[in-house]
């Protein structure tokens, strides 16, 4: 956590953990600065623009060829199925559950939200929207690694404006987890059930996701293995340190890195839309129009 707060400004540009955070957080700055003196400051904020514009234009080509990745990261996915520790009925019963809990989630509790607060008047038209990204990040398992796709799909369907898209958009890859939360704390609440001895109480849970929420922002490094790496350290704290505990998750990896990513890429997608809609920064796209 230390290595959040870097010793001097160059440190946020060699931080030897990969962290996000600083750089936003120092790019946040320059750009309250940008405004004191546009006259003077023009030059920088021209050349800002540009390289924005020129890396737009290369992510759109990084996306078009995605396709063909696709095919090699689900012959990649479904390997990593089959090769996994053998399945017995509780594992199977779990892993239908996490998916239960995530079409729950996406398909009920998130257009719920946006219906009844943000009065928005067909929330799955942008589910729709952002079926590449959440399709990409499901079989790859790297938030990432969608993150390219989600860039433009934001644009292209959602209608977001270039602008708020590139910050907000990154911002959310960086820090924003409730796909790797949901899958933490339930995994984690199935090894501590499983464990003689231990019960899963209110209190449990609670801590549990306070714990993981914490843990959250510091998986931004790790994308992949985020919510894996969450269980161990969340089991330590706990005392469940069993040999086998870890040996339980085995069959689930795939499936729960795949849907902690997907999750935290459409709710990354949808956050961006609310907040640039509140600020105007959205234009109406038809269904019939979307990439």
């Amino acid at each position: 956590l230390l290595s959040v707060i870097p010793a001097n400004m160059l440190g946020v540009f060699f931080n030897p953990y990969g962290i996000l955070f600083p750089v936003i957080v120092l790019a946040f700055f320059i750009g309250l600065n940008l405004s004191f003196d546009r006259l003077a400051t023009k030059s920088i904020s021209t050349l800002f623009d540009s390289f924005s514009k020129l890396l737009q234009h290369i992510n759109t080509f990084v996306v078009d060829i995605l396709w063909g990745m696709i095919f090699f990261i689900t012959m990649g996915f479904v390997y990593s199925l089959k090769s996994g520790a053998v399945m017995n009925r509780d594992i199977v019963y779990f892993i239908l559950f996490l998916v239960v809990e995530a079409v729950f989630f996406l398909f009920v509790f998130c257009p719920a939200i946006m219906f009844l607060f943000f009065k928005e008047k067909n929330p799955y038209k942008l589910l729709f929207g952002l079926t590449v990204p959440a399709l990409t990040a499901f079989v790859s398992g790297d938030v990432l690694f969608s993150h390219a796709a989600l860039l433009k799909y934001n644009e292209k369907n959602s209608g977001v404006e270039s602008t708020i898209n590139s910050f907000l958009t990154g911002f959310y890859a960086a820090v924003f987890r409730p796909g790797t939360v949901m899958m933490t704390v339930s995994a984690f609440l199935m090894i501590l059930k499983s464990q003689s001895g231990l019960t899963v109480s209110f209190v449990s849970v609670t801590i549990a996701v306070l714990l993981t929420l914490a843990l959250s922002l510091y998986t931004g490094t790790i994308p992949v293995v985020g919510s894996f790496f969450s269980v161990i350290i969340m089991c330590s704290v706990y005392g469940v340190v069993k040999s086998d505990s870890y040996h339980l998750l085995l069959p689930l990896l795939p499936v729960m890195y795949g849907l902690a990513a997907l999750i935290d890429t459409v709710c990354s997608g949808l956050c961006v839309y609310l907040i640039a809609k509140q600020t105007g920064a959205v234009r109406i796209v038809n269904a019939k129009d979307f990439y």
